[in-house]
């Protein structure tokens, strides 16, 4: 995601600023981070359920390509150290019981 993280979003500014360099590096390889995190996601036997949310028909096609591609193990090791201060991290949304 170029756009990076929105204004409202609660994230801390220390996360936002690793997710940009893991993505900025995956762009760096010729990808994109987006398509990272859903092989990833489709290819961890722990995650039974796979969402994503498109802007347009291109991107939902790009998304149906990106199934069948293997995923980049090498890369994939190198943004999950990149990732490894803030992996797991979570923060408060509206009403902490609710959380």
């Amino acid at each position: 995601m170029r756009a990076g993280t929105p204004n409202w979003h609660p994230e801390p500014e220390g996360t936002k600023h690793v997710c940009g360099e893991a993505a900025a590096y995956w762009r760096k390889h010729g990808s994109d981070i987006s398509k990272l995190a859903m092989q990833f996601a489709l290819d961890n036997s722990r995650i039974h359920t796979v969402i994503v949310g498109t802007a347009s028909p291109e991107i939902i096609a790009k998304n149906i390509r990106w199934i069948d591609e293997p995923l980049d193990q090498e890369l994939l090791a190198k943004v999950q150290n990149m990732i490894t201060g803030i992996k797991d991290q979570t923060w408060i949304v509206g009403r902490a019981e609710d959380n």
